[in-house]
């Protein structure tokens, strides 16, 4: 008897009209896609309820069409209030986006613009940069490798170039290694680099030229038996 109790007909009955409820309260509060507009990530909807309410809601390209929106399609108030949790992370990605589109961008560089300038969760944060490091977007060790080969070209030594990636949140070994493979560049770097500056002191006694090339040189990066 306890096990059929919970199907009675008085308990059945009781959810029947709870069911109905529920589908006239949906109705009641469900919204009409008027307008569809894609920007970047982001799918922009225009929405009107049964109550001429007007509501404007960004959502992300896998909600739109995981969910089957289209225009003149309906949501319901409760779906609208779980896109709503969602939108915050999907303005957050698309911000991380633009700032990817204008230059390479390390993993720590990104948690910090979303800690900064977001009230996303950590754990938004984390599923954020795993996606964009799914995507492709985000790759700390191509990162390493192109920096590396920039600033040796513009005459950076081990050294800086060390300091210089470990602020933008690489790790040190990371660097190490690809630098190590290319330590036939640096005493080549470093003789460029002199000659460069020897060049700006040439009517300047050899002691004051030797001294300047050498502080020079330290400063930018590369070892004292280079410089």
């Amino acid at each position: 008897l306890e096990v059929v109790a919970p199907y009675s007909s008085a308990t059945f009955g009781a959810k029947v009209e709870e069911v109905y409820r529920r589908t006239i309260e949906d109705y009641r509060h469900q919204y009409r896609i008027d307008s569809i507009r894609i920007k970047d990530t982001l799918v922009q909807l225009y929405l009107i309820s049964n109550q001429d309410e007007e509501v404007r809601l960004s959502v992300s390209m896998d909600d739109f069409y995981e969910m089957g929106m289209q225009k003149d399609g309906t949501l319901t108030s409760r779906q609208i209030e779980e896109l709503r949790i969602k939108e915050e992370a999907a303005l957050a990605y698309q911000k991380c986006i633009r700032r990817l589109a204008i230059k390479d961008r390390t993993c720590k560089e990104i948690y910090d613009v979303l800690t900064r300038e977001t009230g996303c969760t950590i754990d938004v944060i984390n599923a954020i940069v795993e996606k964009l490091e799914e995507q492709g977007y985000l790759d700390d060790e191509r990162l390493c490798v192109h920096q590396i080969e920039f600033m040796k070209k513009t005459g950076i030594g081990h050294d800086k170039i060390v300091r210089n990636l470990k602020k933008r949140g690489l790790p040190y070994e990371m660097i190490e290694e690809h630098l190590s493979s290319r330590m036939d560049d640096e005493r080549e770097n470093a003789e460029r680099y002199a000659r460069k500056l020897q060049l700006t002191h040439r009517h300047d006694s050899l002691r004051k030229t030797k001294e300047y090339i050498r502080s020079h040189m330290v400063s930018q990066g590369f070892s004292a038996d280079l410089a």
